[in-house]
């Protein structure tokens, strides 16, 4: 698994779960939402399993335009310190 696939994992199932219990979606409804199945979802909760594209997409196409900025100034500060991205 690439290592940025690692780096980001826990930030983008942290948005999922705020935005699942913002919206009081059960985590069935939250996996239809990402158009991916309720296990599947779980197993993002338990890193094993990872956002694909098109999950991201519809991610952050759920989130409001302030909330998904903000998403992205966090990855921006995220990627900016890691060793490897040098």
């Amino acid at each position: 698994m690439h290592s940025y696939t690692v780096m980001f994992r826990p930030y983008l199932f942290q948005l999922a779960e705020q935005y699942r219990i913002k919206q009081r979606y059960t985590q069935e409804r939250m996996a239809a939402c990402l158009h991916m199945t309720a296990r599947n979802y779980n197993r993002l909760k338990n890193e094993e399993y990872t956002f694909s594209a098109a999950a991201l997409v519809l991610l952050l196409a759920l989130l409001s335009d302030d909330e998904g900025l903000q998403f992205l100034r966090v990855m921006r500060n995220v990627t900016a310190q890691e060793p490897y991205n040098s």
